[in-house]
């Protein structure tokens, strides 16, 4: 076996104090791990003795029972809220296409639906919201995340409340000859755009 060079010997106790400095370190982690640990059992048992001896105590420190780990559900801590969205949809909403089952078509869109929901005090969010709405497939992925729901579905885009408008007739006509008078200019007097139901000319 060949001697070692100073330079090695050197590093060679460089590596053993840094190994030394690493078990010291690791033993003080796991002594400070097993020193929480019993922490957390003596605090434990001591709120049980309490709870034990002051049943309200329990309602007041907001304990939860050892199986409902998480969480709570918006339901536990809001319990009108389900209530509240049918309230809310009830109010302008239309009757199911079929007239097969109560669902409340509200003409709401979600966004409305969550910002009267946080104007009367509730906290939710708008996905929270969206999955307690009866879903459009509940045999999707999405749809069955709705699992508490209420008989509300969101109205689907359409354009039929446009036959009941007074107007309907004159603009109607005047599209028409819009349309006549552009075909007679030809391309280059006149543009004609149309987007979203409604006619621009320039």
């Amino acid at each position: 076996m060949d001697m070692l060079t100073i330079e090695e010997q050197e590093i060679l106790k460089a590596k053993k104090r840094k190994l030394e400095e690493c078990k010291k370190k690791l033993k003080n982690l796991q002594d400070r791990q097993q020193n929480q640990k019993k922490f957390r059992d003596n605090r434990r048992e001591a709120l049980n003795s309490a709870v034990v001896a002051d049943p309200n105590l329990k309602s007041k420190l907001k304990i939860k029972d050892s199986g409902s780990a998480g969480r709570p559900r918006l339901e536990e801590t809001q319990p009108l809220l389900l209530s509240e969205i049918v309230r809310i949809a009830r109010h302008g909403s239309a009757a199911h296409e079929k007239r097969q089952d109560e669902i409340y078509r509200s003409i709401l869109t979600l966004d409305d639906l969550t910002e009267q929901l946080t104007k009367d005090g509730f906290h939710v969010k708008r996905s929270s919201v969206y999955l307690r709405l009866q879903p459009k497939r509940s045999s999707s992925h999405q749809g069955k995340r709705h699992i508490d729901t209420v008989p509300v579905r969101l109205i689907r885009a359409q354009n039929d409340f446009h036959n009941i408008h007074p107007d309907q007739r004159l603009c109607q006509a005047t599209i028409r000859t819009m349309d006549e008078l552009a075909s007679l200019l030809g391309p280059s007097e006149v543009c004609y755009i149309s987007q979203d139901d409604k006619a621009r000319y320039l």
